[in-house]
């Protein structure tokens, strides 16, 4: 099969949270149990690095200029363990985590590696994990953190081990996910002679301002929508309840006492209480936040890929935080309403059912994936590992779920109307 050199693009573009209780998967008339015994997705698969080695290499900071010979060393990962010689290469591109994140939970490739007799190789991102070029002061030092010098970093990888494994015309498949996937698309046109193929998921690299024709602004709002509607398996009353539960959250966000009660019913400390609309505003987005989150690694099966493996969501974790909205009695009482809007979220920021309360003025609370382990890149967001140019820029519909289905401020500019 892989004899002879292909051309191959895959971009499979889907999508590609008093004390709460710890959450198990409900089960109910609509909502299934999965039946896959997949596994890779768990954070207890932390094992599968023993099937690998650790590897670094030195790689230059800037690959375009001969005016900075700074180098550094880049983590990589190889498992051998089913390669053969004459198999292909598959390659993970690294995005803005700990490369033992993807290791851990890129199951495509321990699927088909086997069947394939692959080398399987992950990569590190520049700038993350244990490929940081600066030890300090990294903050005023971003000027290499862009997907063209990421990307000549794996184009140097993946000559190198061709020429290791004394097989330079070694089919090559690329692999990633979210900002990774865009990596694998872009490599893939970037350096067609390296990379036969990519299957990129998740990768919405046309999502830019100044696309014709213009990208659906609305389009992950609508996935994420429809990951908590009866379509896609939760509660029928789910996205109604929610609807209702923002439109209540803003009225009462308006006055002192109003704020008071939603401090209450969605279980903020004491010293996150909104003291003005404007913190209102910001609770309603770190509300929508945990959707955001839970919808992206709504998997059928218990995954720790959106807690950095600091934890665990359970199977289809939407659908659980829909149970929160079940009721369609929920908007005759507004107390119960904002408690299962403030549920619902913990399934995300809550996960261990620890929290004491909410404190949503923490950065902290918010462990995905591009949020821990980085603190220093967690202020750019992931939007500096793409690159300024490279960094998305999404806006919300006014209708449907958008206040719980867009980041930024986008969600909220229906009220302001």
């Amino acid at each position: 099969m892989w004899g002879g050199r292909t051309t191959l693009l895959i971009c499979l573009c889907a999508l590609c949270t008093t004390p709460v209780a710890s959450y198990q998967p409900p089960t109910g008339p609509y909502i299934g149990r999965s039946s896959s015994k997949f596994s890779y997705g768990s954070s207890r698969s932390k094992d599968l690095i023993s099937h690998c080695k650790r590897r670094s290499r030195s790689t230059h900071l800037d690959h375009f200029s001969w005016a900075t010979p700074t180098k550094f060393d880049q983590r990589y990962y190889v498992c051998s363990e089913h390669y053969k010689p004459g198999g292909p290469i598959f390659f993970y591109l690294g995005n803005e985590a700990d490369v033992t994140l993807y290791l851990n939970n890129s199951g495509l490739m321990w699927e088909l590696g086997p069947k394939h007799s692959a080398l399987l190789v992950f990569a590190e991102h520049r700038y993350y994990g244990e490929s940081k070029p600066f030890k300090k002061r990294t903050r005023h030092s971003m000027h290499w953190l862009t997907t063209e010098q990421a990307m000549a970093d794996y184009a140097e990888l993946i000559w190198e081990l061709r020429t290791e494994l004394g097989d330079v015309d070694a089919p090559v498949v690329g692999f990633g996910g979210s900002y990774g996937g865009m990596l694998a698309a872009w490599f893939r046109m970037k350096y067609p002679h390296l990379l036969d193929g990519a299957i990129a998921g998740s990768a919405p690299i046309w999502t830019f301002l100044g696309e014709d024709p213009a990208y659906d602004a609305g389009g992950f709002a609508a996935v994420v929508t429809r990951d908590a509607s009866e379509e896609g398996g939760s509660a029928p009353a789910c996205v109604a309840n929610a609807r209702a539960g923002w439109k209540l959250l803003f009225k009462l966000g308006d006055s002192e006492a109003g704020r008071h009660k939603l401090s209450q019913a969605l279980g903020l400390c004491s010293r996150a209480a909104p003291r003005t609309s404007a913190d209102v505003e910001a609770l309603a987005e770190w509300l929508q936040g945990a959707w955001d989150y839970l919808a992206m690694g709504n998997y059928p099966y218990p995954s720790g890929y959106m807690l950095n493996g600091d934890g665990e969501l359970p199977a289809y974790p939407v659908r659980v935080a829909c149970q929160h909205l079940a009721d369609p009695q929920l908007p005759n009482d507004h107390q119960a309403l904002l408690r299962g809007l403030g549920l619902a979220s913990g399934v995300f920021y809550n996960h261990s059912g620890n929290l004491p309360c909410f404190d949503w003025e923490q950065s902290t609370t918010l462990p995905g994936p591009q949020n821990k382990r980085e603190p220093i890149l967690r202020r750019t967001r992931w939007r500096t590992s793409g690159a300024t140019r490279h960094a998305p820029s999404s806006s919300c519909p006014s209708a449907g779920m958008a206040r719980m289905t867009c980041s930024g401020h986008s969600p909220l500019t229906e009220r302001r109307r």
